[in-house]
């Protein structure tokens, strides 16, 4: 039966989320529902837009009041049979825009773990409480982790039939390069609290201080607010000559090529793409055993290494293994790229037909 199907989402700049949700209404559309995307920001150029997709930007009014009525009368005026958020805030401006409308179908998006980031925000005890009720109401929550599908059903005490879980997908690449001489690493990722960086460069210090490795770079792909910090933290560490600070890449998949180790230092994360691809690419890598998704990814001493956050010793005694042991690399890397069907397109598109 074909449904008329809404998607809200913040923006169209790019991110994870946005991703997603364009994967989705290009697969419903493909399934021949009738699509509309609903978003407040101008879209992005490097967007590749289904024609079959009607993409209305509503405008953002920095109000919440102002914002969950222009959601509103933009849903009334297109009457879907289903409405599906992403991101936390668009969930709860979407929840009330379609309260006491009939016939409405709400599927909430939660794509990273509330109980890591909200409880840091200003007011985040009340969003944390206001985003319960919320879920507690919709009719299906999807998250992108297992780990955080259990939390939303334990701590928001929803019925575990409304919550499920939905990986983000990847090509699986299933591909490594003669690109790769060793001794080089990679990190991707906003420069920013989270991600950790400092246990990371901490760890370049251990390697070239205590364990005497000094034939190696690590690259640090990503733009953020403690990118200075960061920088002077390397100064200070006495390790500038090991660490390549390029800024934004638009060539991630150039990148892993070209690198042998990837390390993911985060404190958290709601679920961790580019370690995906790192895998894909045939990349060695090393995870903190973060909140939520490494663990659901790396199998430890099989296809990547997982370490306790915080840990930069423990850190650099992997990555010198993994530099020092060209086999292992590369047993890892196969082991990896045979891991990844679970998060296939196919398999992606295969569990999201469940829910329509």
């Amino acid at each position: 039966m074909i449904k008329k199907i809404c998607i809200v989402i913040p923006s169209l700049i790019g991110g994870g989320a946005e991703k997603n949700a364009l994967l989705m209404a290009s697969e419903l559309s493909a399934l021949g529902h009738i699509v509309t995307v609903l978003y407040f920001y101008k879209a992005h150029d490097n967007f590749d837009f289904n024609n079959q997709i009607d993409f209305i930007c509503i405008g953002k009014k920095n109000n919440p009041v102002a914002d969950i009525i222009n959601i509103r009368k933009a849903i009334k005026d297109y009457r879907p049979s289903c409405v599906i958020s992403f991101l936390d805030v668009i969930n709860i401006y979407t929840y009330f825009a379609i309260l006491n409308i009939r016939g409405i179908r709400f599927i909430a998006n939660e794509r990273s773990n509330p109980f890591e980031h909200l409880p840091k925000q200003r007011f985040g005890s009340f969003k944390l409480a206001l985003l319960g009720h919320v879920y507690r109401h919709a009719d299906k929550v999807l998250s992108n982790s297992k780990f955080t599908a259990n939390q939303l059903v334990n701590k928001f005490k929803i019925n575990s039939n409304k919550v499920d879980f939905l990986y983000n997908p990847i090509n699986i690449e299933g591909e490594t390069s003669s690109l790769r001489e060793g001794g080089k690493i990679l990190a991707v990722g906003r420069l920013s609290k989270e991600k950790d960086y400092p246990t990371l460069l901490k760890a370049v210090h251990h390697l070239v201080n205590k364990l005497k490795l000094t034939d190696f770079t690590l690259t640090i792909a990503g733009k953020g607010p403690l990118e200075d910090e960061l920088k002077q933290l390397a100064v200070d560490l006495g390790i500038v000559q090991y660490i390549n600070f390029i800024g934004f890449s638009n060539d991630i998949p150039s990148l892993m090529r070209s690198h042998d180790i990837y390390v993911l230092s985060s404190l958290y994360e709601g679920f961790p793409n580019t370690l995906l691809e790192a895998m894909s690419f045939g990349m060695a890598v090393i995870a903190t055993d973060c909140v939520s998704g490494p663990s659901e990814v790396v199998i430890d001493g099989k296809n990547g290494f997982l370490i306790d956050i915080n840990d930069s010793k423990s850190l650099a005694i992997y990555i010198e293994k993994l530099l020092s042991n060209r086999t292992m690399r590369e047993t890892f890397a196969h082991n990896a790229i045979n891991s990844l069907n679970y998060f296939s397109f196919e398999a992606y598109v295969k569990k999201m037909r469940n829910f329509f």
